[in-house]
């Protein structure tokens, strides 16, 4: 336990004063003192003072039933105390006195324990009911949300690797949720950009800020011939006091609303050209000027090279002869590539 330490000069605190229980004070506070077999108070924990309000030095000695016991419930506490004095183990949610005179509600344990001079007497284990019923409730939320999420969620420690990996990310990844424990993302899914994102995750602790949509691409043994992309999400997992103790991780396979955005974009550009085409395309009513019009706006948009051809009779309905039929003539070309045909003329 740790020792119990107060800010300034202090007078010295009886050695029955006992400190907190553990980790357990940054979770669930419990109260822990003892009884000795006159009822009187003979340990005394900082959980219990910070619960219950009272010093050690306002509870040792005295007996706790005229501290902690709440008007009529005298007859109850005897009882209860007779039972465990008899050597049996006893629990359940009983009210409490404070310092201040309202009544805490608690689950407690009280347990058969000898006195200094070896008589019965008892250790009196507490918590606040509603910190239970707190800690309930956030524990089935959160085994909820990672038991039923379509997202892929898993927490990491601060050397990266998986503690805890939800069904729908085993999914994506392709590997068990066993098969992530103790494991960093390199050595899980090693075909995606997962050394980038490890750099990321790593900023996410070093600055204690959230990183939101960072996209990683590739190949997992759910789906090894295709590329897929995800959006990630990473943010700090600290505990009650700040501490960090490593991250929360968030995935959504967005291949297909990609793939959507793109077509999606295709399309834009498909209809702005035609519109540009409409501006830009038989600006007169010179065949030659046209083609010319039409070339230009094909490369590069659509084509790397293009040209217009056109029948002679097309060109010069009047002056067209049998001579001339089925010849075609290039009115315009646009040949970036120079090894591309030069030949103005040919006959169809």
């Amino acid at each position: 336990m740790d020792a119990h330490q107060t800010a300034g000069p202090v007078p010295e605190q009886p050695s029955t004063a006992v400190g907190y229980a553990g980790v357990l004070r940054e979770l669930l506070p419990i109260a822990l003192w003892r009884e000795d077999a006159d009822g009187r108070v003979t340990e005394w924990s900082l959980a219990a003072q910070d619960l219950l309000g009272h010093r050690p030095e306002e509870v040792l000695g005295r007996p706790a039933s005229a501290l902690l016991v709440p008007e009529g419930h005298g007859e109850l506490a005897d009882r209860l105390t007779r039972r465990v004095h008899a050597g049996e183990t006893v629990g359940g949610t009983l009210r409490v006195r404070h310092r201040d005179g309202h009544q805490v509600t608690m689950e407690m344990w009280i347990v058969p324990a000898a006195d200094a001079l070896g008589r019965p007497g008892a250790l009196l284990i507490a918590v606040e009911t509603s910190q239970v019923l707190r800690m309930r409730d956030s524990l089935a939320a959160l085994e909820s949300l990672f038991r039923q999420s379509p997202i892929g969620l898993a927490t990491l420690g601060t050397d990266l690797r998986f503690l805890r990996v939800n069904d729908a990310l085993a999914r994506m990844n392709g590997r068990s949720a066993a098969e992530h424990l103790g494991r960093r993302l390199t050595e899980v899914v090693p075909d995606v950009n997962a050394a980038a994102l490890e750099a990321t995750m790593r900023q996410v602790l070093d600055r204690g800020a959230a990183v939101v949509d960072v996209r990683r691409t590739g190949r997992t043994a759910s789906d090894p011939r295709h590329d897929r992309t995800w959006s990630c999400s990473y943010a700090p997992l600290v505990d009650g006091t700040g501490r960090t103790l490593g991250l929360i991780a968030s995935l959504i396979d967005i291949t297909e609303s990609q793939r959507a955005e793109a077509d999606a974009e295709r399309a834009r550009r498909r209809f702005a050209l035609l519109a540009e085409a409409g501006t830009r395309i038989g600006t007169t009513l010179d065949l030659r000027q046209t083609s010319e019009e039409i070339v230009q706006m094909l490369v590069p948009q659509l084509a790397d090279s293009a040209d217009v051809q056109l029948l002679e009779e097309v060109l010069r309905p009047d002056e067209s002869a049998a001579s001339t039929q089925g010849v075609v003539r290039r009115t315009a070309a646009h040949f970036p590539d120079p090894t591309a045909p030069r030949r103005s003329s040919c006959r169809a």
